[in-house]
Protein backbone atom coordinates (compact mmCIF):
# COMPACT_ATOMS: atom_id res chain seq x y z
CA UNK A 1 0.00 0.00 0.00
CA UNK A 2 1.33 3.27 -1.28
CA UNK A 3 2.32 6.03 1.63
CA UNK A 4 -0.13 8.50 2.22
CA UNK A 5 0.60 12.38 3.39
CA UNK A 6 -0.96 13.51 6.84
CA UNK A 7 -3.43 15.61 4.77
CA UNK A 8 -4.89 12.33 3.14
CA UNK A 9 -5.61 10.84 6.53
CA UNK A 10 -8.57 12.68 7.38
CA UNK A 11 -9.48 12.60 3.40
CA UNK A 12 -9.54 9.25 3.00
CA UNK A 13 -13.11 7.78 1.76
CA UNK A 14 -16.31 10.10 3.53
CA UNK A 15 -14.14 11.83 5.85
CA UNK A 16 -13.57 15.58 5.22
CA UNK A 17 -10.17 17.46 5.07
CA UNK A 18 -10.53 21.07 7.00
CA UNK A 19 -8.26 23.89 5.49
CA UNK A 20 -4.70 23.96 6.86
CA UNK A 21 -5.05 26.97 9.31
CA UNK A 22 -8.19 25.20 11.26
CA UNK A 23 -6.47 22.28 11.06
CA UNK A 24 -3.50 23.42 12.64
CA UNK A 25 -6.02 25.37 15.81
CA UNK A 26 -7.64 22.04 15.75
CA UNK A 27 -4.29 20.23 16.35
CA UNK A 28 -3.20 22.43 18.92
CA UNK A 29 -5.96 22.54 21.21
CA UNK A 30 -5.68 18.51 20.79
CA UNK A 31 -2.64 18.63 21.60
CA UNK A 32 -3.54 19.46 25.63
CA UNK A 33 -4.21 15.23 25.98
CA UNK A 34 -6.50 16.59 27.51
CA UNK A 35 -9.32 17.10 25.18
CA UNK A 36 -10.20 16.42 21.76
CA UNK A 37 -11.35 17.36 18.55
CA UNK A 38 -12.07 17.24 15.02
CA UNK A 39 -8.67 16.47 13.89
CA UNK A 40 -5.63 13.44 14.28
CA UNK A 41 -4.61 13.50 17.83
CA UNK A 42 -1.12 13.11 19.03
CA UNK A 43 -1.32 12.87 22.79
CA UNK A 44 -2.92 9.97 25.02
CA UNK A 45 -5.54 11.69 27.71
CA UNK A 46 -3.41 11.43 31.20
CA UNK A 47 -0.05 10.27 29.31
CA UNK A 48 1.48 13.00 31.22
CA UNK A 49 1.35 11.74 34.73
CA UNK A 50 4.57 9.70 35.98
CA UNK A 51 5.16 7.18 38.92
CA UNK A 52 3.40 7.47 42.64
CA UNK A 53 1.12 9.56 41.15
CA UNK A 54 -1.40 8.08 43.01
CA UNK A 55 0.83 7.44 46.10
CA UNK A 56 -1.95 9.21 48.58
CA UNK A 57 -1.89 9.30 52.23
CA UNK A 58 -5.39 9.31 54.51
CA UNK A 59 -5.67 10.94 58.21
CA UNK A 60 -3.64 13.60 57.22
CA UNK A 61 -3.12 17.51 57.84
CA UNK A 62 -4.26 19.59 54.82
CA UNK A 63 -1.62 20.25 52.59
CA UNK A 64 -0.75 21.83 49.09
CA UNK A 65 0.93 20.28 46.01
CA UNK A 66 1.48 22.43 42.81
CA UNK A 67 2.44 20.55 40.09
CA UNK A 68 4.15 21.50 36.78
CA UNK A 69 3.83 18.78 33.63
CA UNK A 70 5.14 19.13 30.30
CA UNK A 71 5.14 17.20 26.80
CA UNK A 72 6.73 17.47 23.59
CA UNK A 73 6.09 15.96 20.17
CA UNK A 74 7.07 15.60 17.48
CA UNK A 75 4.72 14.92 14.47
CA UNK A 76 6.78 13.34 11.99
CA UNK A 77 5.03 10.11 11.60
CA UNK A 78 1.43 8.89 11.76
CA UNK A 79 -1.14 6.15 11.62
CA UNK A 80 -4.05 5.82 8.95
CA UNK A 81 -6.92 4.15 9.44
CA UNK A 82 -5.77 0.77 8.48
CA UNK A 83 -2.56 1.16 11.16
CA UNK A 84 -0.25 1.75 8.57
CA UNK A 85 2.78 4.11 9.03
CA UNK A 86 2.77 7.11 7.05
CA UNK A 87 3.76 10.65 6.66
CA UNK A 88 2.70 12.89 9.83
CA UNK A 89 1.81 17.01 9.60
CA UNK A 90 5.93 17.55 10.82
CA UNK A 91 4.08 19.46 13.63
CA UNK A 92 5.66 20.57 16.85
CA UNK A 93 3.62 20.67 19.66
CA UNK A 94 4.59 21.80 23.14
CA UNK A 95 1.66 21.49 26.17
CA UNK A 96 2.38 22.67 29.59
CA UNK A 97 0.23 21.62 32.61
CA UNK A 98 0.55 23.52 35.73
CA UNK A 99 -1.69 22.41 38.62
CA UNK A 100 -2.41 23.42 41.95
CA UNK A 101 -4.10 20.90 44.31
CA UNK A 102 -5.56 21.22 48.06
CA UNK A 103 -5.37 17.90 49.85
CA UNK A 104 -7.51 17.16 53.06
CA UNK A 105 -9.47 14.98 55.21
CA UNK A 106 -12.77 15.76 57.39
CA UNK A 107 -12.22 15.42 60.92
CA UNK A 108 -14.75 12.62 61.25
CA UNK A 109 -13.68 10.59 58.25
CA UNK A 110 -10.10 10.69 58.22
CA UNK A 111 -9.75 7.07 56.67
CA UNK A 112 -10.72 9.08 53.23
CA UNK A 113 -8.74 11.46 51.55
CA UNK A 114 -10.45 14.62 49.67
CA UNK A 115 -8.39 17.05 46.76
CA UNK A 116 -9.68 19.34 44.72
CA UNK A 117 -7.51 20.46 41.49
CA UNK A 118 -7.19 23.06 39.04
CA UNK A 119 -5.44 22.95 35.56
CA UNK A 120 -4.36 25.23 33.24
CA UNK A 121 -2.90 24.44 29.92
CA UNK A 122 0.03 26.07 27.87
CA UNK A 123 -0.44 25.29 24.09
CA UNK A 124 2.59 25.62 21.51
CA UNK A 125 2.49 24.87 17.94
CA UNK A 126 4.82 25.14 15.13
CA UNK A 127 6.02 23.92 12.04
CA UNK A 128 3.88 23.38 8.55
CA UNK A 129 0.04 25.26 8.62
CA UNK A 130 0.90 27.31 11.73
CA UNK A 131 2.40 30.12 9.93
CA UNK A 132 4.58 31.84 12.45
CA UNK A 133 3.04 29.05 15.10
CA UNK A 134 0.10 28.72 17.55
CA UNK A 135 0.44 29.68 21.06
CA UNK A 136 -1.81 30.31 24.05
CA UNK A 137 -3.26 29.44 27.57
CA UNK A 138 -5.69 26.50 26.56
CA UNK A 139 -9.36 25.20 28.41
CA UNK A 140 -9.14 25.04 32.60
CA UNK A 141 -9.59 21.86 34.24
CA UNK A 142 -11.38 21.90 37.74
CA UNK A 143 -12.31 18.93 39.95
CA UNK A 144 -12.49 16.73 43.04
CA UNK A 145 -10.70 13.43 44.06
CA UNK A 146 -11.18 11.41 46.96
CA UNK A 147 -9.82 8.03 48.10
CA UNK A 148 -9.32 5.35 50.63
CA UNK A 149 -6.83 2.49 51.38
CA UNK A 150 -7.70 -1.16 51.29
CA UNK A 151 -4.74 -2.09 52.67
CA UNK A 152 -1.56 0.05 54.22
CA UNK A 153 0.68 0.39 51.26
CA UNK A 154 -2.37 0.64 48.42
CA UNK A 155 -4.55 3.58 47.52
CA UNK A 156 -7.72 2.82 45.25
CA UNK A 157 -10.06 6.25 44.30
CA UNK A 158 -11.99 8.56 41.90
CA UNK A 159 -11.63 12.01 40.31
CA UNK A 160 -14.23 13.98 38.17
CA UNK A 161 -12.79 16.91 36.43
CA UNK A 162 -14.63 19.74 33.91
CA UNK A 163 -12.55 21.07 31.19
CA UNK A 164 -14.41 24.71 31.06
CA UNK A 165 -14.08 26.66 27.32
CA UNK A 166 -12.45 29.64 28.93
CA UNK A 167 -9.07 29.45 26.94
CA UNK A 168 -7.76 31.73 24.21
CA UNK A 169 -9.15 31.43 20.40
CA UNK A 170 -6.74 29.96 18.55
CA UNK A 171 -6.33 26.87 21.48
CA UNK A 172 -9.62 26.34 23.07
CA UNK A 173 -11.17 23.36 21.79
CA UNK A 174 -14.50 24.89 22.13
CA UNK A 175 -16.65 22.86 23.96
CA UNK A 176 -17.40 21.03 27.52
CA UNK A 177 -15.91 18.23 28.72
CA UNK A 178 -16.03 15.70 31.72
CA UNK A 179 -12.93 13.24 32.91
CA UNK A 180 -13.97 10.52 34.84
CA UNK A 181 -11.88 8.28 36.06
CA UNK A 182 -10.29 5.52 38.28
CA UNK A 183 -6.93 5.60 39.90
CA UNK A 184 -4.92 2.86 41.97
CA UNK A 185 -1.40 2.48 43.40
CA UNK A 186 -0.01 -0.14 45.27
CA UNK A 187 3.80 -0.05 47.01
CA UNK A 188 5.78 -2.71 47.45
CA UNK A 189 9.30 -2.99 48.23
CA UNK A 190 11.29 -3.30 45.39
CA UNK A 191 8.42 -1.89 43.26
CA UNK A 192 5.64 0.39 42.66
CA UNK A 193 2.43 1.00 40.28
CA UNK A 194 0.37 3.33 39.53
CA UNK A 195 -2.13 4.26 37.29
CA UNK A 196 -5.63 4.83 35.73
CA UNK A 197 -8.68 4.26 33.62
CA UNK A 198 -10.84 6.79 32.52
CA UNK A 199 -13.40 7.95 30.02
CA UNK A 200 -13.63 11.62 28.39
CA UNK A 201 -17.28 12.75 27.70
CA UNK A 202 -17.89 15.94 25.60
CA UNK A 203 -20.35 18.50 24.49
CA UNK A 204 -20.94 19.69 20.83
CA UNK A 205 -18.63 21.70 19.38
CA UNK A 206 -18.11 25.11 16.78
CA UNK A 207 -15.49 24.75 14.83
CA UNK A 208 -12.39 27.92 14.79
CA UNK A 209 -13.59 28.52 11.40
CA UNK A 210 -17.09 28.99 11.91
CA UNK A 211 -18.26 25.58 10.41
CA UNK A 212 -21.42 24.01 11.18
CA UNK A 213 -21.45 22.36 14.83
CA UNK A 214 -19.65 19.29 15.45
CA UNK A 215 -19.99 16.38 17.93
CA UNK A 216 -16.49 15.39 19.29
CA UNK A 217 -16.13 11.61 20.01
CA UNK A 218 -16.31 9.92 23.38
CA UNK A 219 -12.48 8.58 24.42
CA UNK A 220 -10.93 5.71 27.26
CA UNK A 221 -7.91 5.55 28.03
CA UNK A 222 -5.69 3.58 30.71
CA UNK A 223 -2.34 4.49 31.95
CA UNK A 224 0.11 2.94 34.44
CA UNK A 225 4.16 3.19 35.45
CA UNK A 226 5.64 0.29 36.86
CA UNK A 227 8.62 1.63 38.73
CA UNK A 228 11.95 0.55 40.37
CA UNK A 229 12.10 1.24 44.12
CA UNK A 230 15.55 1.57 45.64
CA UNK A 231 17.64 2.70 48.25
CA UNK A 232 19.07 6.00 45.72
CA UNK A 233 16.89 9.16 44.65
CA UNK A 234 16.58 7.98 41.21
CA UNK A 235 13.76 4.99 40.29
CA UNK A 236 13.38 4.37 36.71
CA UNK A 237 10.19 3.03 35.80
CA UNK A 238 8.27 1.94 32.50
CA UNK A 239 5.05 3.50 30.96
CA UNK A 240 2.05 2.19 29.19
CA UNK A 241 -0.60 4.43 27.74
CA UNK A 242 -3.49 3.48 25.42
CA UNK A 243 -6.42 5.61 24.10
CA UNK A 244 -9.40 4.85 21.67
CA UNK A 245 -11.83 7.69 20.30
CA UNK A 246 -14.77 7.14 18.50
CA UNK A 247 -15.53 9.32 15.56
CA UNK A 248 -16.27 12.92 15.47
CA UNK A 249 -19.08 13.95 12.85
CA UNK A 250 -20.77 17.71 11.92
CA UNK A 251 -24.19 17.99 13.42
CA UNK A 252 -25.78 19.42 9.92
CA UNK A 253 -24.91 16.75 8.03
CA UNK A 254 -23.00 13.19 9.71
CA UNK A 255 -19.90 13.90 7.73
CA UNK A 256 -17.19 12.49 9.74
CA UNK A 257 -14.41 15.01 10.44
CA UNK A 258 -12.25 12.30 12.24
CA UNK A 259 -12.57 8.87 12.18
CA UNK A 260 -12.53 6.44 15.05
CA UNK A 261 -9.11 6.35 16.60
CA UNK A 262 -6.64 4.55 18.62
CA UNK A 263 -3.33 4.67 20.06
CA UNK A 264 -0.73 2.33 22.01
CA UNK A 265 2.35 4.43 23.79
CA UNK A 266 5.35 2.66 25.43
CA UNK A 267 7.80 4.50 27.44
CA UNK A 268 10.47 4.74 29.69
CA UNK A 269 11.77 7.32 32.15
CA UNK A 270 13.11 8.23 35.78
CA UNK A 271 12.10 9.81 38.72
CA UNK A 272 14.55 11.78 40.67
CA UNK A 273 13.24 12.02 44.37
CA UNK A 274 15.16 14.93 45.71
CA UNK A 275 13.20 15.18 49.21
CA UNK A 276 9.72 14.30 50.65
CA UNK A 277 8.38 17.41 49.15
CA UNK A 278 10.34 17.86 45.27
CA UNK A 279 10.24 15.81 42.98
CA UNK A 280 11.70 15.68 38.91
CA UNK A 281 10.35 13.00 36.32
CA UNK A 282 11.92 12.73 33.05
CA UNK A 283 10.29 10.05 30.22
CA UNK A 284 10.52 9.55 26.66
CA UNK A 285 7.53 7.24 25.22
CA UNK A 286 6.70 6.49 21.46
CA UNK A 287 3.51 4.54 19.58
CA UNK A 288 3.99 1.16 19.38
CA UNK A 289 0.34 1.02 17.12
CA UNK A 290 -2.28 2.87 16.25
CA UNK A 291 -4.96 3.78 13.90
CA UNK A 292 -5.75 7.39 12.37
CA UNK A 293 -3.83 9.03 14.55
CA UNK A 294 -0.42 11.07 14.82
CA UNK A 295 2.33 8.97 16.56
CA UNK A 296 3.38 9.77 19.85
CA UNK A 297 7.14 10.73 19.74
CA UNK A 298 7.44 12.40 22.70
CA UNK A 299 9.92 13.96 25.40
CA UNK A 300 7.70 14.36 28.88
CA UNK A 301 8.55 16.19 32.59
CA UNK A 302 6.80 16.37 35.81
CA UNK A 303 8.27 18.74 38.70
CA UNK A 304 5.97 18.48 41.91
CA UNK A 305 6.49 20.36 44.82
CA UNK A 306 4.46 19.76 48.20
CA UNK A 307 4.34 22.72 50.80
Amino acid sequence: MSEKSYEDLADDGAHKKVSSGTSALLAAAFAVGLGASPALADNITFAVIGPHEYDLPVDFKPFNVFVQYGENNTGNRAFDKYGNSVPGSGQNQFVGLSKYVYFWCFPNITDIGFAYEVITPEVGVTGPGTGSGVRGVGDTLTGPAMWFKPTPNSTLGVQNFVQVPVGMKDVTNGYWANYASIFFDAQWPIASLTGNLGVVTRSNQYLPNGSPEAVPGTTYHFNVRLGWVNATIFEPFLALDWQTQSSAYQVENGLILAPHSQETALGAGVMFKFSPTMSLTVRYSHSVEGKAVTMTNAGYFKLAYVW
